[in-house]
């Protein structure tokens, strides 16, 4: 699995891309790289890039890899997510079913998006 993850100094944030299905495997190491290479910057905020990775796992996986972020994934209750996905692989019905589990639970700011320009301004906004 091929994982791209680089700070981007002028925005002060962590940009992930994964190659592969969303599932637990991919989620976990995508996770992972982004919050080394965060935590060297002093950095809290993330922005994952899934338009290229269809869904690979089902509703019952998802809620459990996002109920509890900082114990499956390992993120901080003061991280800020932001995930760009693609509607036409990633259905908008369990993007949204995602964003609830992860704000319904005690989480990092979180939400999802299908473009940067968006992401970015929430981020930039938070």
């Amino acid at each position: 699995m091929k994982i791209e993850s680089c700070f981007d100094g002028q925005n002060k944030l962590v940009i992930t891309r994964a190659e592969g299905k969303v599932e637990s495997a991919t989620n976990l190491a995508a996770s992972k790289k982004a919050i080394e290479i965060a935590r060297k910057n002093n950095c809290h905020r993330f922005i994952f890039d899934i338009r290229n990775n269809p869904e690979g796992q089902t509703l019952l996986q998802a809620f459990s890899d996002m109920e509890s972020m900082k114990e499956t994934l390992g993120f901080q209750f003061d991280d800020i997510i932001a995930i760009i996905y693609n509607p036409s692989i990633y259905s908008k019905e369990r993007a949204e079913f995602v964003e609830t589990i992860v704000k319904n639970r005690a989480n990092p700011r979180f939400k999802m998006f299908t473009n940067m320009d968006s992401a970015l301004n929430w981020l930039n906004n938070q």
